[in-house]
């Protein structure tokens, strides 16, 4: 294994904070955030021993700028970011 790409993401349903489902939100950090953290992991056990390998972690820019009516997304792509 030489590169992993971690691409994949959920948005949420946007509307504000206050009406925002909590399992919904959760289940987008959980697959943005959680889902870099498995595929990372899976892919370190195998360039670790090489001593090789590459990983790039796809975010976005509203990780680094507020973006009304999308908390979930914006805080799990700043997670990934940082």
């Amino acid at each position: 294994l030489d590169l992993i790409v971690n691409n994949a993401g959920r948005g949420a349903v946007p509307g504000p904070l206050w009406t925002a489902d909590p399992d919904d939100w959760w289940t987008t950090f959980d697959v943005n955030v959680r889902g870099v953290f498995l595929g990372t992991r899976a892919a370190l056990a195998r360039m670790v021993p090489r001593g090789r390998g590459r990983i790039v972690n796809v975010s976005s820019r509203v990780g680094n700028v507020a973006m009304p009516h999308a908390s979930a997304y914006g805080v799990s792509k700043c997670a990934v970011t940082r």
